[in-house]
């Protein structure tokens, strides 16, 4: 700490620690921590400590008067925690009794501050801060505040509620690993008593008739499981398969998605790696009884566990496939190979929700962003990437309004795409960056097609012609080997772009300048390419833009021209040297 920081901390504390004292503004509170939190990574909360009286002189002054501001309390409780990481300065602050006054039960907990959200959830985060070691954590063990953190889990406030299960996480993720195994019958070997306690809480909240109770030490058991011992794994796992059944066999909806989230956090275990495990058993259950809405992101969790049996990732990805499915039947369209081999669950069901619009629509978005995640990440391998891609295309020409021919049962489903800007979004990003297209050319030939009829539709929203422009960009860059690519370039897409820089929406200018800066920076070495923009005449369209009546289009006029500077014959056409332009 420099001089003058020492110099102005008493005058601070003093301000602080003041009851007649009133902040206008507690932000200052949150920076004063910070700049804390910085000297601790550098100095001991110790040596802060011996050399800077005042702050346990402070701390001791606002615990003592209960009746300071609630975020004063809270700021201090902090601090406290900040200052007790460290085993000599915990020690320091324990052998003055500023721990005690902070967080026993005669201190701030006893006072009228506690009901306020702000000291309870400095209180938490106060004990967070300062369980980084062993004494610590038998301060808080021996002084009964597991039973307090506990209650605090299902406080009224959120945060406060969210800090309690960071801090009950942040025990169980600390338990030291001991010899023993976890037995059904105790569940306790070996492992220290306040991770008991909180194991046992966990096993009677699921137990509740108390979605809010169920609900939390759901999410406490999906930020625990794979990060603490495998001991304490197996005892939250045995807790969890006990309710797992009633739970999703009850009404309470709210508790399902978290118990969901649960089930593939412990999935990401070492329990996943048995093929014959009970949890691979419920998990290929529960694919075939869950909801659409619910399967679906439950599936892509699956999809994306590596190592688990090949069979439960085929049945998950048939799960995400299904809505699509549903659409290419619709259409009368015959199945691309490999898209969906064996439906999972029940078939009435997905199509009673797919002929109403908001679940049509709201399934089907949800099926798309999985399928687009999952294919970035490598980890779709089946279907095969061509017949995956033209299911994409067929929903792009139906909601833009390309009329197929359906049967009576599938014309509500179609008429719930077209126009659906959302859905649209959606497919075009699912059609993804493409890597090696099997196929042949006719499949990249049919996706810019397709995408250049929404480059041309005036009625397409703006934020569909941005993301189908990105898309062209891509499959373009893609594809720039190809001759036809030129052709397609000065007979097709440029037009289209002279005409959208002319667009009465500014986001329409801009998304267009974005697509020609972007096929600059990839194309510019292309010999096609300079042959192409020599003439088009986007360059002085490009020059004009510079005067755009909106900011954001100018800057990306400048930027546009920043990469299309040095390519050959452009400065030729605008009459100004190559370096003048870079200097746009």
């Amino acid at each position: 700490m420099d001089s003058q920081c020492a110099e102005l901390l008493p005058l601070v504390c003093a301000v602080l620690s003041d009851p007649r004292q009133s902040l206008p503004d507690d932000t200052c509170l949150e920076k004063l921590l910070d700049w804390f939190t910085e000297l601790t990574g550098r100095v001991s909360g110790l040596s802060l400590l011996q050399l800077h009286p005042c702050l346990t002189d402070f701390m001791s002054a606002v615990f003592k008067q209960k009746s300071s501001e609630p975020v004063i309390l809270s700021f201090s409780l902090r601090l406290a925690g900040q200052l007790a990481a460290s085993e000599e300065g915990f020690s320091f602050l324990e052998h003055r009794g500023v721990l005690d006054r902070a967080f026993g039960a005669q201190g701030v907990r006893g006072a009228a501050p506690w009901s306020e959200a702000t000291v309870r959830s400095g209180w938490v985060r106060g004990l967070g801060g300062m369980l980084q070691h062993t004494p610590a954590r038998h301060f808080f063990h021996n002084h009964g505040y597991t039973a307090v953190v506990l209650d605090l889990q299902t406080d009224m406030s959120l945060f406060v509620a969210a800090a309690a299960n960071q801090l009950l996480a942040q025990i169980l993720i600390s338990t030291p690993s001991l010899p023993g195994h976890a037995s059904p019958e105790n569940g306790i070997g070996g492992v220290e008593d306040g991770t008991v306690e909180i194991v046992r809480h966990v096993g009677e909240a699921l137990c509740s008739e108390d979605p809010l109770r169920s609900g939390q030490v759901l999410r406490l058991v999906g930020l625990t499981v794979g990060r603490c011992p495998q001991q304490v794994t197996e005892m939250l796992w045995q807790r969890m398969q006990a309710a797992t059944e009633r739970m999703m066999g009850n009404s309470q909806r709210s508790v399902q998605q978290p118990l969901l989230d649960a089930l593939l956090a412990v999935a990401r275990t070492a329990l996943f790696s048995s093929a014959d495990s009970s949890l691979v058993a419920l998990m290929d259950g529960l694919l075939g009884t869950l909801s659409p809405k619910q399967a679906i992101p439950f599936a892509s969790g699956i999809a994306r566990l590596q190592d688990g049996p090949a069979a439960l990732r085929r049945k998950a990805t048939a799960v995400i496939l299904q809505p699509l499915d549903c659409i290419l039947a619709a259409t009368d369209q015959q199945h691309p190979a490999g898209l969906v081999q064996e439906f999972v669950g029940e078939r009435s069901v997905l199509e009673e929700q797919m002929s109403r619009k908001a679940s049509c629509v709201s399934l089907l978005c949800l099926a798309l962003s999985h399928t687009q995640q999952l294919s970035s990440l490598g980890l779709f391998p089946d279907p095969p990437a061509t017949a995956l891609l033209r299911c994409v295309l067929t929903v792009l020409k139906l909601s833009s309004g390309v009329a197929m021919p359906c049967g009576p049962a599938g014309a509500s489903v179609l008429t719930s795409l077209i126009g659906s800007s959302r859905v649209q979004r959606s497919a075009l990003d699912a059609l993804g960056g493409p890597g090696p297209c099997p196929g042949g050319a006719e499949v990249p030939a049919e996706v810019l097609a397709v995408l250049l009829e929404y480059l041309r539709n005036p009625g397409v929203d703006s934020s569909v012609l941005k993301k189908a422009m990105q898309a062209v960009s891509r499959w373009l860059c893609f594809c720039s080997d190809s001759a036809a690519i030129w052709l397609f370039l000065n007979e097709d897409l440029i037009p289209v772009l002279k005409k959208r820089l002319c667009d009465v929406r500014w986001e329409v200018r801009d998304s267009a300048l974005e697509l020609l800066t972007q096929l600059a920076e990839q194309l510019r070495e292309k010999p096609g390419f300079r042959t192409v923009l020599s003439g088009s005449g986007l360059p002085v369209l490009l020059l004009s833009s510079l005067s755009d009546p909106e900011s954001y289009v100018r800057a990306s006029a400048i930027t546009a021209l920043g990469q299309v500077a040095l390519v050959s014959a452009l400065a030729q056409e605008l009459q100004v040297t190559p370096q003048e332009l870079a200097l746009l």
